[in-house]
């Protein structure tokens, strides 16, 4: 599948909640945020990536930032308890 308009921002939308669900702090958001639309921009030029590409790149982004190996890990365990 490739990439389509439509994809744009539903990707970043997608990151934003994933911020929301793994950071407090409103400037570490912006900081994920900024750094996965840096990626989506630098990548938007020639062949167009799969929506895929870019989430795999938002998931390591999440998890350089919060410093966890898995980002969803730390979300699954507050909602469990």
């Amino acid at each position: 599948m490739k990439l389509k308009s439509d994809c744009i921002p539903c990707l970043v939308e997608r990151t934003k909640y994933e911020c929301d669900m793994l950071f407090e702090d409103d400037r570490e958001k912006i900081l994920v945020l900024r750094d996965f639309i840096a990626f989506l921009f630098e990548h938007l030029e020639g062949e167009l990536n799969a929506p895929v590409f870019f989430g795999t790149e938002r998931e390591r982004i999440l998890k350089r930032r919060s410093g966890a190996e898995d980002p969803h890990e730390l979300v699954n365990g507050e909602v469990t308890k």
